[in-house]
């Protein structure tokens, strides 16, 4: 439609934006934030990567961009940080194993590609669920960002990463 018949697209937002106005959305139909919550001064930063254990709905981890990876066992309603102690924070990808989801692989390093973006040191490794983590160093993985993890379904030491190296 765009740049054609752009004239038409914007008359269609600004209708669809004043049915709102006089049709708000009902509280299911709205967006809410369960967190992590913001930790500075009322800012909060982008989440990169979620990943729901495969054993358990009510587990998940989170990664933000320059934050680290949250945890939660109680499907979001609270959260503690897990990589806090690790060299870097930058958090791209994170996926359980699914034959042995107390193994989980997170990639450090950002793939957004923005000025803020980070590059990661390589990729974590957990053995307890996403509680600890490990570093797994690689001269490969410096500079890179893990934008994807796929954990082999039944070999949990099997996985492939998607990466993109920053110059």
């Amino acid at each position: 439609m765009y740049p054609a018949n752009h004239s038409a697209a914007r008359l269609l937002a600004l209708i669809a934006v004043r049915l709102l106005c006089f049709n708000p959305p009902s509280e299911a139909q709205v967006w809410k934030n369960i967190g992590p919550m913001p930790t500075g001064a009322g800012d909060s930063g982008r989440m990169t990567a979620v990943a729901v254990d495969p054993s358990d709905a009510s587990h998940w981890l989170a990664g933000a961009a320059t934050g680290g990876i949250f945890e939660s066992r109680d499907a979001g309603a609270n959260w503690t940080p897990r990589t806090d102690g690790q060299p870097t924070l930058a958090s791209g990808a994170i996926a359980f194993a699914p034959g042995n989801p107390k193994i989980v692989y997170a990639g450090t390093g950002e793939s957004g590609f923005s000025g803020g973006s980070f590059a990661g040191l390589g990729l974590l490794k957990s053995v307890d669920g996403g509680t600890t983590w490990t570093l797994i160093q690689s001269t490969n993985l410096v500079r890179a960002s893990v934008s994807a993890i796929r954990v082999h379904p039944s070999d949990p030491n099997t996985f492939v990463a998607a990466t993109a190296q920053s110059g």
